[in-house]
């Protein structure tokens, strides 16, 4: 039988791990381990995560008072987890009923598991006022629910999943073409192959992301259709920081490059333009946001920090991805104000 760990790195979590662990412990699959490391919070964290462990014996609670950056913790995390697979958990996020029986489950499924090293399940996203929003995949034909409303249709919908074979998901990324993958919370690995491929990296704010990329070059994929976790959406995320700060845009300058010396050896000239293109494509995506958030003059003053052979490609691109962004505003701002859409 598949044995998973839940890995559950935290860091000043008072706010929100609560409802985060009762969410994983009520379960209806209970065999497994949620593995909570705290990194020297200087708040309520421990003292929540602890009356829990006292409690249940699933709990593994680890604290240190040395403080490590935000990835080093999630990689620390990870190594304290003692089975097969790794489930990766955030404390602001919550798991909905049925994650961990519809993940093993789809795992027996699968006739050979033995070159599999990656699952995902679709992402849902939890606004402060209680809306959630499926991005990826429609229920009933809508993808806007309040909270209690979805967690009922999330029981009931039928689940299937694809696998995404190994190489050809990797090729199909640099064409431009890959399929989803998964944030953290949204992530289930192999814990062996993400030893071998040197755990997460701690340059990049991307850097669960990045690691996906790389592990499909060699291992197959998992993807299941429907959404098993809620993500918080609120003003303290780490993505939040890297929006506002552009070292996201950063951050894809680098890797693009390197990852298409690592998928290819010859690429070609529209590979070459699409790596090419990936940052800037960033930008205009946060040049888009702020625009609709803030304001057409502080989205202008993004431009103001891009290099400037970049300019031509923001001119074209940006109207656009503007138009979509306002869609999918409009689209949410009748149940959700613009400052929890964009916090």
């Amino acid at each position: 039988m598949t044995k998973i760990s839940i890995a559950l790195p935290v860091y000043n979590g008072a706010n929100f791990i609560k409802e985060a662990i009762e969410s994983i412990l009520t379960q209806d699959y209970k065999d497994f381990e949620l593995v909570i490391v705290d990194n020297a919070s200087k708040d309520e964290t421990f003292l929540i995560a602890d009356s829990f462990a006292q409690k249940d014996n699933r709990v593994k609670l680890f604290s240190f008072e040395e403080h490590l950056g935000q990835v080093d913790n999630v990689n620390r995390a990870a190594r304290m987890c003692t089975n097969e697979w790794i489930h990766f958990f955030c404390h602001d996020d919550i798991m909905l009923q049925g994650c961990m029986k519809n993940v093993v489950e789809t795992i027996e499924k699968v006739k050979d598991k033995t070159d599999i090293a990656l699952i995902s399940h679709k992402p849902a996203w939890l606004f402060m006022n209680d809306i959630v929003k499926v991005p990826f995949n429609e229920i009933n034909g809508k993808t806007i629910f309040d909270y209690k409303e979805f967690t009922e249709l999330s029981k009931i919908s039928e689940i299937n999943f694809v696998v995404h074979q190994k190489e050809q998901t990797a090729q199909n990324i640099i064409n431009g073409k890959g399929p989803y993958l998964p944030a953290l919370t949204t992530a289930i690995v192999k814990k062996e192959v993400f030893n071998l491929l040197g755990t997460f990296d701690n340059k990049y704010i991307h850097f669960d992301v990045f690691l996906w990329m790389k592990l499909v070059k060699t291992f197959s994929y998992l993807e299941l259709s429907k959404a098993l976790t809620l993500t918080r959406i609120h003003g303290s995320q780490v993505a939040v920081d890297a929006r506002k700060s552009l070292r996201t845009v950063e951050d894809n300058k680098v890797f693009w490059n390197q990852y298409l010396k690592f998928v290819v050896d010859k690429p070609t000239l529209k590979q070459k333009a699409f790596v090419f293109l990936k940052p800037i494509t960033t930008a205009i995506g946060i040049m888009a946001v702020t625009t609709i958030r803030f304001g057409l003059f502080n989205g202008i003053k993004i431009i103001g920090k891009l290099p400037i052979h970049w300019i031509p490609f923001v001119l074209v691109y940006f109207p656009k991805r503007y138009k979509s962004e306002l869609n999918n505003k409009r689209e949410l701002e009748k149940k959700v104000p613009i400052e929890l859409i964009y916090p």
